[in-house]
C-alpha cells in the first residue's frame, strides 16, 4: 500500500505497508498475501525484512497498514485500511518515535481506507482523508497531534454526475489522494476522480482539473492516486493517476 524511507542517524530505515486481498471465493490458495499483511521494516537496503508489531484489534486480530508518513521530527505515522481477510481495522492512526513500538493516536469512527498528510513545519499538524462506511468520504485536521480533531470541508466536484459529498464518486477504496505542500502547510491537495487544492487548510477548495476537460477545467485523466513534490519544490508537482504521470511546474495551475 505504501513505502517510505526514514533517515535514522544515517541509517536508512525502509518501511513497507504490505496490504492484502483475495478473490470472492477466498480460501488458502486464493489469498493474495493473506494474513501476512502488515508493516515491514528493513535496515540493510531490503536484504532482510522484519515485521513491526502494531496494536491489534480488541479481538486480537491484526490491522492492515495503508499510508506511511514521516514527520519533520522523524516520528513515523501510519494509517490503516480494513483488511480483506478480516474485514475490519480501518480508520486507525498510529505513531512511533523509534520505529519499534507503535501506539494508537486516533480512531476515525466509521472509516475504512485512511490517508494522512503531515506538515513539514509543524509535526503535530496532520490532515486526514478517509473512506467512510456510513458517509462516502471524511476529512479532518488536527494541529495538536490528535489531542483534538476537527472536520474540514470536502471538495465539491463541479461534475453533475458526482455527488457534492463524495468527490471520489463511490470509489474512495480506489482513488483517494491527500498531500500537504512541503513549504506551506495551509496548502493541501486532494484527489478523487479529479484534483483539488486548498490554500486555507481545507476551509475552501479550488478544482484544478476535470477528467475530460469539462466545466471549464483543464483535462487530467480520472482516478487520482499519488502526488509528489519535486525535491521539496512547491511549484513542481507530479501526479499519478489511471492515465499515467502528469506534471506541473506552477503548483497545479497548468498540468
Amino acid at each position: 500500500n505504501d513505502i517510505k524511507v526514514r533517515d535514522n542517524n544515517g541509517v536508512s530505515e525502509v518501511y513497507v505497508a504490505a496490504g492484502d486481498g483475495f478473490y470472492g471465493s477466498a480460501n488458502a490458495t486464493t489469498y493474495l498475501g493473506g494474513p501476512e499483511f502488515g508493516l515491514y521494516k528493513s535496515v540493510d537496503n531490503g536484504n532482510n525484512w522484519s515485521e513491526v508489531n502494531l496494536p491489534t484489534l480488541n479481538s486480537g486480530l491484526k490491522i492492515c497498514p495503508n499510508d506511511i508518513e514521516i514527520g519533520s521530527d522523524n516520528k513515523i505515522w501510519v494509517s490503516t485500511i480494513n483488511s480483506y481477510v478480516y474485514g475490519e481495522g480501518g480508520g486507525r492512526i498510529l505513531s512511533s518515535v523509534d520505529g519499534v513500538s507503535f501506539q494508537t493516536e486516533e480512531i476515525i469512527a466509521n472509516a475504512d481506507r485512511t490517508q494522512i498528510a503531515v506538515s513539514s513545519s509543524n509535526p503535530n499538524k496532520i490532515y486526514v482523508l478517509a473512506e467512510g462506511t456510513s458517509e462516502p468520504v471524511l476529512m479532518f485536521k488536527t494541529e495538536d497531534g490528535f489531542s483534538t480533531i476537527n472536520n474540514i470541508a470536502l471538495p465539491n466536484d463541479a461534475d453533475t454526475g458526482i455527488a457534492a459529498n463524495d468527490f471520489t464518486r463511490g470509489q474512495a477504496f480506489y482513488d483517494l489522494m491527500l498531500e500537504v505542500d512541503p513549504n506551506n502547510d495551509n496548502i493541501i491537495y486532494a484527489g478523487g476522480i479529479d484534483l483539488f487544492k486548498s490554500s486555507n487548510s481545507g476551509t475552501s477548495w479550488f478544482q484544478l482539473s476535470h477528467w475530460y476537460g469539462g466545466f471549464g477545467y483543464q483535462e487530467v485523466h480520472a482516478d487520482q492516486h499519488a502526488l509528489a513534490f519535486g525535491n521539496g519544490n512547491s511549484n513542481v508537482l507530479i501526479f499519478g493517476n489511471d492515465g499515467g504521470v502528469y506534471y506541473s511546474n506552477n503548483s497545479g495551475t497548468n498540468i
